[in-house]
This record gives structure tokens, sequence and C-alpha cells, in this order.
């Protein structure tokens, strides 16, 4: 037992100094009050305000994650129009979403749901044996039904005189 407590002293020596440089180092403010050097009454008072802190910083972080996913989801509202005539100025619009997945919904759910992982982060095929399942559907036909119209993407347009 006392060859323990003997290695627990001289660890705790060892210690000390690190403790101290930190404290006196640390950039975390309040944190060096804490130190030995000051009087216990001061200490007592600079430990319960930083964990007041602490604690309410971690309370905030969670208060609002809880607003923002869960009891406040986002909803989204889509409306669309289809113009029978464009009029001056024409514009142009390269749209990156080729396809319209309610469409390709319409033909088959699974398809739809293997589409969405037949790329990886980097944009390569990483999936393509899933479409292998897919042979009764004719991929053409679908593509062919399910690309973007121009009455899809434009709500409205006005052009000043």
């Amino acid at each position: 037992r006392s060859s323990f407590y003997s290695s627990e002293i001289e660890m705790e020596e060892d210690l000390r100094p690190t403790l101290d440089r930190f404290a006196e180092d640390t950039s975390m403010i309040g944190f060096r009050y804490l130190h030995s050097k000051y009087k216990t009454w001061f200490r007592i008072i600079w430990g319960l305000m930083l964990v007041f802190s602490l604690g309410l910083t971690f309370y905030q972080v969670v208060e609002r994650i809880t607003y923002y996913f869960i009891f406040n989801p986002l909803a989204t509202h889509r409306s669309f129009d289809a113009p029978t005539e464009v009029q001056f100025p024409s514009l142009l619009i390269c749209n990156k979403m080729q396809l319209r997945a309610s469409s390709v919904a319409k033909y088959s759910q699974p398809l739809l749901k293997t589409m969405c992982f037949l790329h990886d982060e980097e944009g390569s095929f990483n999936a393509t044996q899933l479409l292998d399942s897919f042979d009764h559907l004719d991929l053409r036909d679908v593509y062919r039904h399910s690309l973007q119209n121009v009455d899809d993407l434009v709500l409205s347009c006005e052009y000043d005189k």
C-alpha cells in the first residue's frame, strides 16, 4: 500500500507543473482563476461560474438542434404553370436535373430508389449491376417520358418596356 501511495504522490508532483502551466497559459476565459495560487473562495466562485456557462452553452445548443430538426421541420411547396407561348426575351435554362422523379416513380418506385444510388460523391458510377434487376422495363421509354419540360421549369417571366 505504501508503494502505491508513494507512486501516486510522485505522479501528482509530475502532473502539477503541467497543470500550473496550462492554467496560466490557457485562453479559456476564467479557467486560469481556478489555479491553486488564488484563494479557495475565489476559485469556488469561478468554478461555479465556469460550470454554469458551460451548462448554458450545452443547453442552448441542444435547444436549437431540437427546435430546428424536431419541432420545426422544413415544408416545401411547389407550384407549376404551363404557358402556351413564350415571348421575347427568350431565356435559355440549363437544368441539371434531366429527369422528373415523379415521372420515374410512376414507372417503378424501386427504379427511382436505385437511380438515387447510381453515383457516388465523385460522380462516378458505383451500382450499375443494380440496373440489371430492371430488365423488364424499357429504360429508353422511361427516359423519354420522364424528361423535364420547359413548362415545369418556368413559372413566370416578365419584361419591362
